[in-house]
């Protein structure tokens, strides 16, 4: 096996992984969104004192998981204007 054959596996893989991240993250998001739904339901407000400290901790977290989601989208950029040069 050549060693370019060799490189262009490794960078595969690294690309699956970081797309695999994105993925996971993006199902995140919509886990705080569902979150931040539930949380202003009608019927779970009286159950949730602390309502805005909960939805403020979501969007944090929502902010969070958007720059994760971003750095991604940088990398995977980085792997395709590598890949239009070899």
């Amino acid at each position: 096996v050549g060693t370019w054959r060799i490189i262009y596996i490794k960078v595969n893989i690294m690309k699956e992984a970081i797309i695999a991240l994105k993925e996971k993250y993006e199902a995140e998001v919509k886990l705080k969104l569902f979150n931040i739904k539930a949380y202003t339901n009608s019927v779970g407000v009286g159950e949730h004192p602390e309502l805005s400290e909960s939805i403020e901790t979501q969007v944090s977290e929502l902010d969070d998981l958007y720059g994760r989601i971003d750095t991604c989208d940088e990398i995977l950029n980085a792997f395709e204007e590598e890949g239009k040069y070899e």
